[in-house]
């Protein structure tokens, strides 16, 4: 997974849930999304969906087989995020 998924995914959570500068500022992309705080930011149910919603709207994807595992972290949504965006056709760019 790229550092560029994982920063896009970061930033559209924290406008997404309006999370303020002091908890943005420990959320880094391991930060457990649902565990409760100080472990996680204890985030709930109608976040996920703000977060899919989001998410699904950013990188223009369905989310409809996520699953509790790839909304663990920055990290597990940057992983499946980029296992489903559009593969170039193999050859493509090549002269």
């Amino acid at each position: 997974m790229t550092e560029d998924t994982q920063s896009l995914i970061r930033s559209a959570i924290v406008e997404a849930l309006e999370i303020d500068d002091a908890m943005a500022s420990k959320f880094k992309f391991d930060t457990k999304l649902f565990v409760p705080e100080p472990e996680g930011l204890g985030l709930d149910s109608i976040s996920a969906l703000e977060i899919v919603g989001s998410l699904s709207l950013r990188f223009q994807l369905p989310f409809d087989d996520v699953s509790n595992e790839d909304l663990w972290s920055v990290d597990s949504l940057a992983s499946y995020v980029e296992s489903h965006l559009p593969r170039p056709p193999s050859g493509e760019g090549l002269p």
